[in-house]
């Protein structure tokens, strides 16, 4: 359908902090916002908890969808008008996070909502979504209701500076030269 849709790819764990995501979701619904979807893609151990969750609050705005193979990521991220990437807020991530899922959300050109604790922010540092405080539902609703609220190109910008962070700091060749002068150095 034609609907504004927020999307979590990825593993469906405690450490993803999902419960808050479903909190946002039911925030969204709440607030007679109904062409805004959640769309969650993935398994893990908390799939099924999450699911009953979602039931239980009975959230006609979000869909579960297995996990799909690596190669078919950038086409479910195509179809997001944003995406969601939270952690749970641990003292480990006070020491930086490098996910391949936050790489993969930044190529995709996307407004990206980021809930982590963590001193390397690369949606603050690129500008391209929104960071908040971990486990903070309103503060999730609240971004995604302020992305929502954009029109296409802002959204556009905003993606493009995602990705372009990524092209000009962890691309292959310009990690390579980083290693080169560590070598030398």
């Amino acid at each position: 359908d034609h609907k504004f849709n927020v999307v979590y790819l990825g593993a469906m764990g405690t450490a993803n902090a999902l419960d808050t995501l479903i909190s946002a979701a039911k925030i969204v619904m709440d607030k007679g916002i109904d062409d805004i979807q959640f769309t969650l893609v993935g398994d893990g151990p908390l799939t099924e908890k999450l699911k009953r969750n979602a039931e239980a609050l009975r959230l006609q705005n979000i869909e579960f969808f297995n996990s799909v193979p690596k190669q078919y990521v950038p086409g479910v991220l195509s179809h997001a008008g944003c995406l969601n990437f939270s952690a749970s807020d641990s003292p480990l991530y006070r020491y930086g996070v490098s996910a391949n899922k936050l790489f993969d959300y930044m190529c995709s050109s996307k407004p990206i909502i980021f809930a982590m604790n963590t001193i390397n922010d690369y949606i603050k540092e690129s500008g391209g979504g929104i960071s908040i405080k971990p486990g903070n539902a309103d503060q999730m609703a609240d971004a995604i209701l302020a992305i929502y609220s954009m029109s296409q190109e802002e959204r556009n910008q905003m993606g493009a500076k995602g990705r372009a962070f990524v092209e000009q700091n962890f691309d292959i060749p310009i990690l390579t030269d980083k290693l080169e002068e560590v070598f030398h150095s």
